[in-house]
């Protein structure tokens, strides 16, 4: 027959069973609680992952805007600056067109000037003469900013009045007898003409060329 366990076996082979069982539920404590970490693990990465994209997105529209935003100013810009251009262009256009015509009527005025003097002009001469002589003082009138911003006003206003005063000796000397005329004085104006017609058409040509 078999002999009853002493006490101390009893003790013993409870001891190792408890060891037993409480080393296989601490592994099975230990690997649900692995199991619970790296889960964890897994979803705050994957809450992480899906934080950096959403961010990485964000930033992506963000920047597309910005890029967008500055193209638009970039062109309202460059329409602006295009815009500003062809205003100057046009009115560079126009005062070299004020100056062109400037030149020639001064220019018509001095050869006629010259044509009376030597006593080589036709009957309408002066009345031709007093034309440019008021076409002159209308482009001083129309065109005086550009004139002044071509610094040219000053001397086509003095040129304007030259012929004034070379117009009226003129009719003092039509109205005098011949030997009472003075022709010196209509010679020394029409110099003084020439002269600045000179000057003039000197400023012209800097402003144009």
């Amino acid at each position: 027959m078999e002999q009853p366990k002493s006490i101390t076996e009893i003790i013993l082979t409870s001891t190792v069973l408890a060891s037993i069982v409480t080393f296989v539920l601490t592994v099975i404590f230990g690997q649900r609680q692995k199991y619970k970490y790296d889960k964890k693990i897994k979803e705050i990465e994957r809450d992480h992952h899906l934080e950096i994209e959403r961010s990485k997105n964000d930033f992506e529209k963000k920047l597309e805007k910005t890029k967008q935003e500055f193209q638009l100013r970039l062109e309202a810009q460059k329409e602006e600056h295009e815009r500003k251009m062809e205003v100057l262009k046009r009115i560079e256009s126009v005062r070299y067109d004020s100056f062109e015509i400037v030149a020639e009527t001064c220019y018509r005025a001095k050869n006629l000037s010259r044509a009376i003097s030597k006593g080589r002009s036709e009957d309408n001469a002066i009345e031709r003469l007093s034309q440019l002589k008021g076409n002159i003082e209308n482009l001083l009138f129309k065109g005086g900013v550009h004139l002044k911003k071509g610094e040219i006003f000053k001397e086509v206003h003095a040129y304007k009045n030259l012929l004034e005063i070379y117009i009226i000796q003129i009719h003092k000397n039509l109205n005098k007898d011949m030997h009472d005329s003075d022709e010196k004085d209509v010679e020394k104006i029409y110099n003084r003409i020439e002269n600045l017609f000179n000057k003039i058409d000197e400023l012209i040509l800097e402003k144009i060329y």
